[in-house]
């Protein structure tokens, strides 16, 4: 679009340069007839000279011999038809003088409208080359603007794969340790089964030798029922020490098994607790419940170190993010003091230019003042004398086209100099903006990250709680 505007004024120039050379030779080839009409008056004069000449000699009575042979009627006629022709050549003379003379005013107006159009043209020029500057600087200015831009959004990409890097690898022990976690439930319910399994058979055996106790109950009662119909008391007095030591023996053997069952159990279960933590807890293998608080603590020890480590990333980052933004903060004090100071530059330039305004104003009203006095008290020149007066006042033409656009270039120039303010001020206000949603946005990511650890604190807090309700 600018080079189209560029090749416009080009293009302009150059028909204003060919009008212009045009106008030139028109006012050569006027000069030139101008010329000719002055070597015809010339020739007019010589002519009137020799007429007056002759016409004295007549008067004076000095005729040639030749004279007095052709008699007067000859030379009335030949005087006649000379002054017939010296009249006709008068008024062609005139007439070509009209002619020119229309033909140069013409010329004239044409020339000085070629000049405003060419001041015209050189005004729309410098304002377009303004214009370009202008645009050339915002253009700049949009680079550098999208440069910055480029490199925060690398910046934030930067952080966000650092973020999913720790986000994978808190995944990864999250996994870990669900699978941990899987695996020790797994060996715990394994071993419950077996415990249960355990129990089960320890009751089935309580139960078949409470059933064995009872039969021999019953055997010993009929016995006894038998005894006492067929013997005497002696066989009966044998019998009972005979009977209790059978019950006092069957009893001690279902006691040994019983006792004998209970220790596969505690065994089962140190084995469990040494198959846990046989490296690390030597010392508490023979107790299972010291096994299950230690497995609690490392597993809330290995949390708090997750969190921990996740606090102390999210510190670090918050603390670049405040140095991001001391930085931003310093550059736009700057930019707004350079942004000041610019703006009271433009406005003496604003004041220089309106007092040049005014200033010219009065010149231009002045010279209006001097221009009209001057035609009232001017005089009326003669035909001959018009070329002369109107050379005198073309540059008197010429300059108040100057004034106007010089007044125009002024105009222009302050109202350039009115957009580039307001364009510093709305500038001025986005970047006021801009940072007071920068620091909102960080504000609520400082006071989201702090209720998301609150949050995960108490849920640790209560889980450790339960936990050590679980294990009293």
């Amino acid at each position: 679009m600018v080079v189209m505007m560029m090749m416009a004024m080009v293009v302009m120039v150059i028909m204003m340069m060919a009008m212009v050379v045009m106008v030139m030779m028109m006012i050569a080839m006027v000069v030139v007839v101008m010329m000719m009409v002055v070597v015809m008056v010339i020739q007019v004069r010589d002519l009137e000279q020799q007429l007056s000449v002759a016409s004295s000699r007549r008067q004076s009575g000095d005729l040639g011999p030749e004279q007095d042979m052709l008699g007067s009627g000859v030379h009335q006629r030949n005087q006649d038809r000379n002054h017939n022709y010296i009249r006709s050549m008068e008024r062609d003379r005139k007439e070509t003088l009209e002619k020119l003379s229309a033909d140069y005013e013409l010329l004239l107006s044409e020339h000085t409208d070629v000049k405003k159009k060419l001041e015209g043209s050189r005004a729309r020029n410098r304002v377009l080359s303004t214009e370009l500057k202008a645009l050339k600087a915002q253009i700049t200015t949009l680079l550098d603007k999208a440069k910055h831009d480029d490199e925060l959004v690398h910046a934030l990409l930067k952080q966000q794969e650092q973020l999913q890097t720790m986000l994978g690898k808190l995944g990864q022990k999250e996994v870990l340790r669900q699978e941990a976690q899987q695996g020790l439930s797994t060996q715990l319910h394994a071993e419950a089964q077996r415990h249960s399994s355990l129990v089960q058979q320890l009751k089935q055996m309580v139960s078949e030798r409470e059933a064995k106790v009872q039969e021999l109950e019953q055997e010993v009662q009929q016995l006894a029922l038998r005894k006492q119909e067929g013997g005497g008391e002696k066989n009966m007095s044998s019998s009972t020490p005979l009977m209790a030591k059978e019950d006092g023996g069957r009893k001690s053997t279902s006691a040994r098994s019983i006792s004998k069952l209970g220790h596969k159990v505690v065994a089962s279960a140190l084995t469990a607790g040494i198959a846990l933590d046989s490296s690390k807890h030597s010392e508490v293998a023979s107790c299972p419940a010291c096994a299950d608080k230690m497995a609690a603590l490392q597993t809330q020890s290995v949390e708090l170190q997750a969190l921990y480590q996740a606090a102390n990333v999210e510190r670090d980052r918050l603390l670049e993010l405040a140095k991001v933004q001391q930085r931003r903060e310093e550059d736009a004090q700057q930019r707004r003091v350079e942004a000041e100071q610019k703006l009271c530059d433009e406005r003496r330039r604003t004041v220089v230019l309106e007092q040049q305004l005014e200033r010219a104003k009065l010149d231009t009203e002045k010279a209006g003042g001097h221009r009209a006095n001057r035609s009232r008290t001017g005089t009326s020149f003669s035909g001959l004398s018009l070329p002369d007066k109107q050379e005198g006042l073309s540059p008197r033409r010429g300059s108040e086209p100057a004034r106007d656009t010089q007044l125009g270039e002024l105009s222009i120039q302050v109202a350039i100099q009115q957009k580039e303010l307001e364009a510093l001020r709305a500038s001025l206000k986005n970047t006021l903006q801009a940072k007071e949603e920068d620091l909102q946005l960080y504000s609520t990511m400082m006071s989201q990250v702090k209720q998301v650890f609150l949050q995960a604190l108490r849920q640790h807090r209560q889980g450790a709680q339960q936990d050590t309700q679980q294990d009293t």
